[in-house]
């Protein structure tokens, strides 16, 4: 074997060195980056359902409200628009998805509330808290895809986009308040399945 072979083979052998040598630490290196962890998405409020005593969604336009409180003992009671027990499994719900409802995304890129429907927004939504503290927020247009609203948090300057689910049931008791519906009581029936005749009486 000459010289020049011998020179080429250690050449070979150097850069399959650094070459392996590379590898190695490039592989060490990508194992010991940690995978990100998912950001969670912003909540709208910061509140749990069981800190909540009342609720309130009005009508802009008409001035109407449907406002809920909830008793010492923990039910729902309708104050507006007749004051009348609530149905608070339905209440409950509603408190639920509130709680629940997250930020889809903020509107920073402008100021002119006008675009999005809240410089006169059609609807207020409220929620009363334990501490006195009483959160408000004006409902605007709906977002191009439907599937939410404008919002805007009271004190606030940046609208928000939220999703409908949260939202949608609380502005429908503006045409269906949340009224207790008693479960009508079955009429009695006869042995054989079918309704009882009143029983007739003779004339004296």
């Amino acid at each position: 074997m000459n010289r020049r072979t011998t020179l080429i083979l250690v050449s070979v052998f150097v850069v399959l060195g650094l070459f392996t040598w590379w590898l190695q630490t490039s592989t060490k290196n990508q194992a010991a980056k940690p995978t990100p962890a998912p950001t969670a998405p912003a909540m709208l409020w910061g509140f749990t359902s069981d800190q909540v005593t009342g609720l309130q969604v009005t009508d802009n336009t008409s001035g109407q409200s449907v406002v809920v409180t909830k008793d010492a003992q923990g039910a729902w009671n309708v104050v507006k628009p007749e004051a009348r027990l609530a149905n608070s499994s339905t209440i409950d719900s509603i408190t639920s998805s509130l709680v629940n409802l997250s930020i889809m995304a903020n509107i920073t890129s402008t100021t002119d509330l006008t675009q999005f429907g809240l410089a006169k927004p059609a609807f207020t939504v409220q929620a009363d808290l334990q501490n006195g503290t009483s959160l408000k927020a004006a409902i605007g247009d709906k977002i191009p895809t439907g599937n939410g609203y404008y919002l805007l948090r009271a004190g606030e300057a940046t609208p928000l986009a939220v999703a409908d689910y949260g939202l949608q049931p609380l502005l429908d008791w503006l045409k269906t308040p949340p009224y207790f519906v008693p479960t009508p009581t079955p009429a009695p029936t006869s042995s054989s399945g079918a309704p009882a005749l009143p029983t007739a009486t003779s004339s004296p």
